[in-house]
């Protein structure tokens, strides 16, 4: 469901079902098609690209306020965010080593493996990484090696599902990757965990009793900012609870997922009460409109904004 912190900068990792094994070779046209495909599944899913690519003899990148993003036309070299204080992470693509294309403000890794293709794109606080897969044949889990300014990162699992990144120097975490979520076509939700191997983190979603496709949301933070994602029926949970429950038992709950001590969640509920009005007229209307919902939190956790999106 949520993601979480470092200078302002964000990577997201979103997965629409399939499968990560070796896959068969194409001709340009039918690359092209299933590029196309996982570009138009991609902004269905997550809305479209809403920062424009730049070309370069590097490969297409954007910059941003607070870094710039840089998607390798190589799968192998991943995505790449770079904060202001220069800290890099880079996320590495799952399955096959194959060259990207670019369609519609996307880089679309076609078939990195059968059935599943990645789509990688710049947001407006990062990157989003969005594997489009399909059907029952597809495996239950995906492998994404992240490395800090070059290096094999070092992983922490975090007691409520979340990931800690952590600079291997100092020690010092420099991005989390929020607790996972997954629904299926149908909004429902899908059992989904992390795993840590080594300095990948591997995302389990057991499917095999899914509607197709099944949606899951994992999102990697570089930045002073905590972004807290709902889904469909999370989103449509909080408005029937919010119906019967204190302003202040929803904020309570709305705070208690940060990934940060207690007294900064004390910070989040004094915020968060003072604009719970026109947060529940966001969930309200994501709930009638069948949309998500993002809330955003300084890294003190203070409320910092929210907004429904398409998802």
């Amino acid at each position: 469901m949520h993601w979480f912190k470092a200078a302002g900068l964000a990577l997201a990792l979103s997965l629409l079902s399939g499968g990560l094994t070796a896959n068969p070779a194409h001709a340009v046209g039918q690359v092209d098609g299933i590029a196309a495909e996982a570009a138009a599944a991609a902004d269905a899913a997550a809305g479209s690209a809403d920062v424009a690519l730049r070309a370069s003899t590097a490969g297409p990148s954007a910059d941003l306020e607070d870094g710039s993003i840089a998607l390798a036309t190589d799968s192998e070299e991943g995505l790449s965010v770079t904060d202001r204080d220069g800290t890099e992470l880079t996320l590495g693509v799952p399955g096959e080593a194959v060259e990207g294309t670019v369609v519609a403000g996307n880089v679309v890794y076609p078939e990195v493996a059968p059935e599943a293709s990645v789509v990688a794109r710049p947001v407006s606080d990062g990157a989003q990484a969005l594997v489009v897969i399909d059907g029952s044949d597809a495996p239950q889990s995906y492998e994404f090696p992240l490395r800090v300014n070059g290096e094999r990162s070092d992983l922490r699992l975090a007691s409520e599902g979340s990931v800690e990144v952590l600079d291997p120097d100092h020690r010092e975490v420099v991005a989390t990757i929020a607790a996972p979520w997954a629904q299926d076509a149908h909004g429902r939700a899908v059992p989904t965990h992390y795993e840590l191997h080594g300095s990948s983190v591997v995302q389990v979603i057991e499917h095999a009793d899914a509607a197709y496709p099944v949606t899951a949301d994992p999102k990697v933070s570089l930045g002073w900012s905590i972004y807290v994602r709902y889904s469909k029926q999370e989103v449509k949970d909080f408005k029937s609870k919010a119906a019967y429950m204190a302003d202040g038992s929803m904020v309570a709950r709305l705070c208690a997922v940060l990934p940060v001590p207690a007294a900064a969640k004390t910070i989040c509920i004094a915020s968060t009460l003072i604009a719970f009005g026109a947060i529940n007229e966001t969930f309200s209307k994501a709930a009638k409109e069948n949309k998500c919902v993002e809330v955003k939190f300084s890294y003190s956790a203070d409320l910092d904004g929210w907004k429904r999106y398409k998802c």
